[in-house]
């Protein structure tokens, strides 16, 4: 009897935990469901020393598995031709609460990047590179568009504007 019991008690024990972690999780993705949909407009880049590169930019950000993992996919066109692509993957980490991310490219390059909730419609996320760290801060300005910023800093304290794009969602 007291195998039934303790046994009743596990099960119990792990299915609350299940459901715990589920809302927790949940509740962590909500707060990226501003990023959901179709997106399109202009964006700036920096490459190299005063030299600008400016794009046609569409991202396509869908959640996928119920929710659980946020899939967003940024395609840069100059004069309709493709000049860059990323594929970003995030999710909610509820056993260690956070946010975790892995951004490829079409180059064949990947990066782990963190990802941190600032508030509503606002998030930054970045990594390290050789020589210095690489952050990002979207948020939704008051028109409901989609405002980046991407910066360079070699010391993690003085940043350098490298990146700017603002688009209009479409669906």
């Amino acid at each position: 009897m007291k195998k039934i019991v303790l046994s009743v008690f596990w099960l119990f024990f792990v299915i609350m935990m299940t459901f715990r972690t589920f809302a927790q999780t949940s509740d962590a993705m909500q707060k990226l469901s501003f990023l959901e949909g179709q997106w399109r407009g202009p964006a700036r880049a920096m490459i190299g020393r005063g030299k600008e590169l400016n794009l046609a930019q569409s991202e396509n950000v869908q959640f996928k598995l119920n929710k659980r993992v946020l899939l967003i996919e940024g395609t840069g066109r100059e004069q309709d031709k493709v000049v860059f692509q990323a594929l970003a993957v995030a999710a909610y980490d509820s056993l260690n609460r956070k946010y975790s991310m892995k951004a490829y490219t079409a180059e064949g390059n990947a990066t782990d990047a963190y990802l941190d909730v600032k508030g509503d419609n606002w998030l930054e996320w970045g990594f390290d590179v050789q020589r210095g760290k690489i952050r990002y801060t979207i948020k939704l300005n008051e028109k409901g568009q989609w405002h980046e910023i991407g910066e360079y800093s070699p010391d993690g304290q003085k940043w350098y504007q490298n990146f700017e794009m603002t688009l209009d969602k479409l669906k």
